[in-house]
């Protein structure tokens, strides 16, 4: 082969290698949008905690569920204004991305819908 084909696999690779690295510096988003607010939901045996969450009309978050007792109804969380449902395996965080688009509530339970939480969207 070239010596100039040699230096593109070279240089290839080496992008390639360092991909991983280089992703924790590449924006998932806009860079001029915010990055959402992360709010923990913790699962006990009182329900989900906190249950009700304030947030502004517009704003991005990223809710994580993690589940920390084996006996409980919620080994799922529904949101249904996203139409959603995701299984909650204990001590396993799990996210889910929400905008608040309208003022109002969103409300998030278990299967049941006996325990659940409130976003208020102010």
């Amino acid at each position: 082969m070239r010596k100039k084909t040699w230096y593109t696999l070279g240089a290839a690779y080496t992008l390639f290698a360092a991909s991983p690295a280089l992703a924790q510096f590449h924006p998932i988003q806009d860079p001029w949008t915010p990055r959402p607010r992360i709010v923990k939901v913790t699962v006990d045996s009182s329900g989900f905690v906190p249950s009700e969450i304030h947030v502004k009309k517009g704003e991005n978050i990223r809710l994580v569920f993690t589940r920390t007792v084996d006996h409980t109804c919620a080994t799922a969380v529904v949101i249904r204004y996203l139409g959603l449902v995701r299984e909650l395996p204990k001590d396993e965080p799990v996210a889910v991305a929400l905008k608040a688009e309208e003022s109002g509530t969103i409300r998030y339970a278990c299967p049941k819908d006996s325990i659940g939480g409130t976003v208020v969207v102010e």
